[in-house]
């Protein structure tokens, strides 16, 4: 299904507030989940079954969402498109950091931790810290 978003007082107060559609899906796109950080929600999505991740940022000013572009990771050795992502918030309270596991066909399974303020949605980013890669013996 699709992704609304409104504001919440008005909506309490039994008004119609704008609502905004964060995620639409299509026929070949579908979203697999999401994990909210202290700033930013994080969408897995599958476009013809190959993951990206969108991010979002609420804009407190303009009172609006504001997708960050550039939001899809690389999966290190993988050719783009072809690694599975999972993420989830660290501590959605407190932080933007989120850890975040890649997998692909040539690249053995890897957990990172990664700061959705810092932009790092890559494992390939230099600022990604890798946590632990699997095979572990």
């Amino acid at each position: 299904g699709s992704l609304l978003a409104v504001e919440l007082e008005p909506f309490l107060r039994g008004e119609a507030p704008p609502v905004t559609a964060l995620f639409v899906p299509t026929p070949t796109r579908s979203m697999d989940g999401m994990s909210a950080t202290k700033n930013f929600l994080l969408l897995d999505v599958l476009d013809d079954v190959k993951s990206s991740i969108l991010m979002y940022r609420y804009d407190a000013d303009a009172k609006a969402w504001v997708k960050v572009e550039g939001a899809t990771p690389a999966s290190g050795d993988a050719k783009p498109g072809i690694a599975t992502y999972s993420f989830w918030a660290e501590d959605s309270k407190a932080s933007d950091l989120f850890w975040l596991t890649s997998s692909s066909y040539n690249v053995p399974t890897t957990l990172f931790l990664a700061d959705a303020a810092a932009g790092v949605l890559s494992p390939s980013d230099a600022q990604a810290q890798k946590v632990r890669s699997l095979p572990h013996f």
